[in-house]
This record gives structure tokens, C-alpha cells and sequence, in this order.
């Protein structure tokens, strides 16, 4: 996970990077902080529509988006190309 930032205020054990990727996070302000899921190469996402985003901030109560919402963390599987490996 990588952090450019950080406000203090946001719980960063919500913070579950999806397996075979990671996280790239940072801060908006001293308000608000947020994520971005990403899968390593040659790994795509499981799902088609996959939350780009996830923030932290005052509205939120201090929680995670994803954690509010009930959204599970992305799965990043082996892209599928056809062919036998």
C-alpha cells in the first residue's frame, strides 16, 4: 500500500489492498483522504465495475466509503488470454 499522505484521522486497518495488487492513496486535504485499488500486471479485476475509488473524510464520520457501503474488496485474477499457460 502506498500512502502520499495521510491526515491521521481515517482507520487505515479498512484499508485491505485486493490480493496480486495494491493501493495508492492519498490526501485531497487535511479533510479528506482516499484510495485507489489497482491489480499488478497481467491481473485484471474479477468484476467488471469495480469502486475506482474509496474516501475518507468529515461526512464519512472519519470511515471508509467501502466500509459503509458494504462494498467487499476487489479481487485481481490472472487475465485470461485464451491460450493454455
Amino acid at each position: 500500500m502506498l500512502f502520499l499522505a495521510d491526515t491521521g484521522n481515517c482507520p487505515k486497518t479498512d484499508l485491505i489492498p485486493p490480493a496480486n495488487g495494491g493501493l495508492v492513496c492519498g490526501v485531497v486535504n487535511v479533510y479528506e483522504e482516499y484510495c485507489s485499488p489497482h491489480c499488478n500486471p497481467e491481473y485484471e479485476f474479477l468484476q467488471n465495475h469495480v469502486n475506482e475509488y474509496m474516501s475518507c473524510n468529515l461526512n464519512t464520520g472519519w470511515q471508509w466509503s467501502h466500509v459503509l457501503s458494504g462494498d467487499p474488496t476487489p479481487v485481481c485474477v490472472r487475465e485470461y488470454s485464451g491460450f493454455p499457460p
